[in-house]
Order: structure tokens, then C-alpha cells, then sequence
């Protein structure tokens, strides 16, 4: 009966854990498009609803903390598991800010022309991050180590893809002083979809020591 209870609670963090998944991976899509469209509504849309982010990162830990402390004794892998939900909550939350962190910097280009400046890397990059966000977290309620180790290639290709076009951003601003204004801001989406990138990869390396008690580098 004590175990029955006390499953019913994990089972409700680890659904706070997908709600608050669900509302990051809507922050991404949304900052995405709010950038691509130069739709400056949505992107305050965007920055406005972070807050329930921020709201659902507390409600997972109040939960985590209310379980930790009423429900004892609790087992060292249990003890894991709340340790890692979390560490979990507190990466989504910082992706959260990455996605709003686009969305401002759609507001600032606002009346500037740059949607050929884009190409297609940043959007590959956004959908990516969006990608990974949704496979760290689809790791952990599986507890599929494999997908977890699988985000590391999908990190490396985000850097590369960083790194090409942060130069070519850098070419066009030393050729056409014009657009050095837009190309600082979006060398920032750039870095806002790394380390969304980096954020999901972290959740990945929780998952694994999660399931083996072993730390491991998924992408060195």
C-alpha cells in the first residue's frame, strides 16, 4: 500500500516534468517563427508566457520537495531519481529563457531587413534544438539510454552549424557595415540555439546516470 501511494506520486512529478516539456518545446516553436516572420506579437507572446515556465519549474520542485520529505524512507535510487527530476526542471527552465531570449531579439530587429540574412542554418538550428529538447525528454520518461547518448551528434552538428555561419555573419558585417546592427543580434539567436542544444544535452547525461549511477560525457 505504502509503495502503491508512493509510486502515484512519482508518477504525478514525472508528469510535471512533461507538462512543463511541453510548454518549453511551445516557447521554441513560437520564438522560431516569431524570428523567421519578424511577427513581433508573437514574440512578445513568447517573452510574456515564460512566466508559466518559470511557475512550472516551481511546482516541479515543490512537488519534489513535498515527496522527499513526507514520504520516508526512501530508497538511494529514489533519492536519484528526485535529484535528476529536478536537475531536469531546472535546465527546461533555462531553455525557456533561451526561447524568450529569441523572441527579444526579434523585437529589436524589428524594421530591419534581415530574412535574407538568416538562410537556412538558423532554421535548421531552431528545429534541431526543438528535436533534442523533445528526445532528452522522451529519454527520461523511457529511460532509454541510448536516445540520451544520441543527442551528443546532434550537438556536435549544432556547433559546426554555429560555427559556419557565425562566420559568415561576420563576412557580411565586415563588407557591409550596414547590417552589423542585425548580424550582433542574430550572432545572439545563434547562441540562444546552442545552448538550448547544450541545456538538452545535460538533460541526456542526467538520464544516463539516472539509469547506471555512472557520470558520462555525451559529447566531450
Amino acid at each position: 500500500m505504502f509503495r502503491s501511494h508512493y509510486d502515484r506520486h512519482i508518477t504525478h512529478v514525472r508528469e510535471a516534468v512533461m507538462r512543463m516539456g511541453q510548454l518549453v518545446d511551445q516557447a521554441i516553436v513560437r520564438a522560431s517563427k516569431s524570428l523567421a516572420s519578424g511577427d513581433t506579437l508573437m514574440a512578445k507572446w513568447v517573452i510574456d508566457d515564460d512566466v508559466q515556465i518559470d511557475e512550472a519549474e516551481r511546482d516541479l520542485e515543490e512537488r519534489v520537495m513535498t515527496l522527499l520529505a513526507t514520504q520516508q524512507p526512501i530508497v538511494a535510487r529514489d533519492l536519484r531519481l528526485m535529484n535528476v527530476t529536478l536537475a531536469i526542471g531546472w535546465e527546461l527552465e533555462r531553455i525557456g529563457d533561451y526561447a524568450s531570449g529569441v523572441a527579444r531579439c526579434t523585437g529589436r530587429l524589428s524594421g530591419q531587413s534581415y530574412e535574407h540574412l538568416l538562410g537556412d542554418t538558423i532554421s535548421a538550428m531552431s528545429q534541431r534544438s526543438q528535436q533534442m529538447v523533445q528526445t532528452s525528454l522522451e529519454s527520461f520518461i523511457q529511460l532509454d539510454i541510448a536516445l540520451a547518448r544520441s543527442l551528443g551528434d546532434a550537438d556536435d552538428q549544432i556547433d559546426e552549424w554555429r560555427r559556419q555561419h557565425t562566420t559568415e555573419l561576420m563576412s557580411i558585417a565586415q563588407t557591409n557595415p550596414e547590417h552589423v546592427v542585425v548580424v550582433i543580434e542574430l550572432l545572439e539567436v545563434l547562441h540562444f540555439f546552442e545552448r538550448m542544444a547544450d541545456r538538452a544535452t545535460n538533460i541526456g547525461e542526467r538520464v544516463i546516470y539516472l539509469v547506471t549511477n555512472t557520470t558520462e560525457a555525451i559529447n566531450e
